[in-house]
């Protein structure tokens, strides 16, 4: 799985989990990062005050593209592979564990695209 640049580098400058954050709360909106970390409103409510200084230290008085909105889906999608994978987990379990129905856990091991319905893997 590539992930876009700008994900990458919130990854390396302040970490997946707090990466994860931004994307839960604003995934698939421009953010504006602030020059001073104090005036991070939005950012305080999913941040501790260090990430938010990294943030304003690199991004500050910018307007960052669009949060990846996907990252999360691709993460659990992953995740549901590799356990029907190697830990022999059932369509059932994973449907009740990850909140989807058997259908959306069968399309998703199969590869298939949520959005466009296509087989993705069989591409290439």
């Amino acid at each position: 799985m590539r992930l876009p640049e700008l994900t990458q580098q919130l990854i390396e400058l302040i970490g997946l989990p707090a990466t994860l954050k931004l994307t839960q709360k604003f995934g698939g909106l421009p953010l504006y990062i602030p020059i001073q970390p104090e005036r991070a409103n939005l950012l305080a409510q999913v941040l501790p005050a260090d990430k938010i200084r990294l943030l304003c230290e690199r991004f500050g008085g910018e307007t960052i593209g669009s949060i990846p909105k996907g990252l999360l889906t691709a993460f659990r999608d992953q995740s549901i592979r590799y356990r029907k994978q190697h830990e022999y987990a059932t369509n059932r379990q994973l449907a009740i564990e990850y909140h989807l129905t058997q259908r959306h856990i069968i399309n998703i091991c199969h590869g298939i695209d949520d959005e466009t319905g296509l087989n993705q893997l069989s591409l290439f």
